[in-house]
């Protein structure tokens, strides 16, 4: 009698946890996933008396989210050398804002570069303080793109939401 006792008990015990363990599935495959909600585009301009980079552009359309997103992966993998500091015409600073609802859970942030002969770069990185300027000009450039240094650039096709 007392084995029978032991084996129902366990039976039992096996029953809840298997049971707490399908709940505990069921709840994790119910959570929502992050998405893409946003991509705030910023720009370096020496025509601006706003602090550097100037927020230009907010995206919240799908089409254009996901288009964006695709650009940058098919950029590939090659690295490429930046021109010359005095022929990159402009620098952006793309953020890309993913969210699990309703609340930002991460972002990813690039900085690209257009040189004269119209030709992108671009490269992932950490926006920080040093980024930031009160006044943007070529001393500024320079700094800039010393922080970012000359590796890990990649070429890219101009971005649809800049061309848009």
């Amino acid at each position: 009698m007392y084995v029978y006792r032991v084996f129902i008990l366990m039976l039992l015990l096996c029953l809840v946890m298997v049971s707490c363990s399908n709940l505990e599935q069921t709840a994790q495959s119910n959570e929502p996933e992050e998405v893409l909600s946003s991509i705030y585009l910023h720009m370096y301009s020496d025509a601006s008396i706003k602090p550097q980079p100037e927020l230009i552009d907010v995206e919240y359309e799908d089409s254009l989210l996901s288009a964006t997103v695709r650009e940058i992966e098919e950029a590939g993998t090659a690295p490429a050398a930046l021109p010359a500091i005095d022929e990159i015409s402009r620098i952006y600073v793309l953020e890309l804002v993913y969210e699990k609802e309703g609340m930002t859970t991460s972002k990813d942030q690039y900085i690209m570069v257009w040189d004269n002969d119209g030709r992108y770069y671009i490269k992932k990185f950490e926006m920080t303080s040093e980024y930031h300027y009160d006044k943007y000009d070529d001393q500024a450039k320079a700094e800039i793109l010393q922080h970012m240094g000359a590796d890990n650039w990649i070429i890219i096709q101009p971005l649809t939401m800049l061309t848009s």
